[in-house]
């Protein structure tokens, strides 16, 4: 299984997690910083394909709000650009009223929610690996730059294991703490978790 197949089954596992259907009505709110867009769109994953929700349009005080009357199911969403390139994934769940302020070329370091703790939560999630991922980078580099170097590769891969502990940790906690959010079954799924395809920026 390759690495799309595994991404589209994490997903189709995710979703099965949360058939059930969110409150009746929903308002999304957006507010991004740094951008020309005058309408968004908001799709919702089905297997290996997209489908098109609602479009919001720029209203006069700037931001974008999804609204509507019908019921949504619950599962992993996109907040896509005029250009239909992806913003960010986010979760619906529950009381489907949140609201999502950020830079869209920055989204994990400037992302703000407010009306959704599971959301929160999976940023949070993202932004820390993301970290780990900075932290890490010299190392690899370093490993990849002197292979002949087997006196000091020791230590190298010591630091880079104790990151991995430290990350492997930190996942574990996240779903056990979290036992009722969507994000944290989609983290329980995915045994190999690389969250970095989902940041756009």
């Amino acid at each position: 299984m390759n690495r799309k197949q595994s991404i589209l089954l994490i997903i189709a596992v995710v979703l099965s997690l949360g058939l059930s259907a969110a409150e009746t009505g929903y308002k999304i709110t957006v507010r991004l910083t740094g951008t020309n867009d005058t309408a968004l769109y908001l799709a919702h994953y089905m297997g290996s394909k997209q489908y098109l929700d609602d479009t919001a349009y720029r209203n006069k005080k700037g931001f974008f709000v999804f609204d509507g009357t019908e019921t949504l199911k619950q599962g992993m969403y996109i907040v896509a650009s005029e250009g239909k390139n992806k913003y960010f994934d986010f979760f619906l769940t529950g009381k489907p009223q949140m609201e999502f302020s950020c830079d869209p070329t920055q989204v994990v370091n400037t992302m703000q929610v407010k009306g959704s703790d599971d959301n929160k939560a999976f940023f949070g999630y993202i932004k820390f690996l993301g970290s780990k991922q900075i932290e890490i980078e010299p190392y690899t580099k370093w490993l990849k730059n002197n292979p002949g170097r087997t006196d000091s590769a020791a230590i190298v891969r010591s630091r880079i294991d104790a990151v991995d502990k430290e990350v492997k940790a930190y996942i574990n906690k996240f779903y056990t703490s979290n036992p009722g959010f969507l994000s944290a079954s989609f983290v329980k799924a995915n045994t190999d978790p690389d969250y970095y395809q989902y940041i756009t920026k």
